[in-house]
């Protein structure tokens, strides 16, 4: 079963970020456009914002990074 946490899935998303050299699009929790936390059940788990680079809403689609 998958954890959804958004402090958690936020610094998951920082980390990989780091490591990877990547720029941090994600916002912390809130996309700025649908409004919808990005981290609750049916968005991005503490697993996936570790294991991927998140440049979008999980819900609306919108970009982070345009």
């Amino acid at each position: 079963m998958e954890e959804y946490n958004a402090i958690k899935a936020h610094e998951a998303q920082s980390d990989f970020c780091k490591i990877k050299s990547y720029p941090h699009f994600a916002p912390t929790r809130y996309c700025f456009a649908c409004r919808k936390d990005i981290y609750s059940e049916g968005g991005y788990s503490v697993k996936e914002a570790g294991e991927t680079h998140i440049t979008g809403c999980f819900f609306c689609h919108r970009s982070y990074c345009d």
